[in-house]
């Protein structure tokens, strides 16, 4: 029965429809991603700009923030030194 089943053109066609359709769909949620990562950055790269005119913070700020977010994020001892 299986065998019939799978030799079968109604089987193979909507077996391509499905594959295809996944393929479509994981091609377009990672658009979706794309999308939201690069809004994502670009919303933290303006709150920065926004703070450092607002504070009227320097570029050592970038470096600050790297800092920190090594130790936050990635846990890393980081030793400082002047830049």
């Amino acid at each position: 029965m299986s065998d019939e089943i799978i030799q079968s053109s109604d089987y193979i066609n909507w077996l391509k429809f499905i594959l295809n359709k996944i393929k479509h769909d994981q091609t377009q949620t990672a658009f979706r991603v794309n999308a939201e990562m690069l809004t994502f950055y670009w919303e933290i790269g303006n709150a920065i700009l926004e703070k450092q005119l607002q504070n009227s913070w320097g570029s050592k700020i970038i470096y600050l923030l790297l800092l920190t977010w090594l130790v936050i994020f990635l846990k890393v001892e980081v030793i400082l030194f002047e830049i």
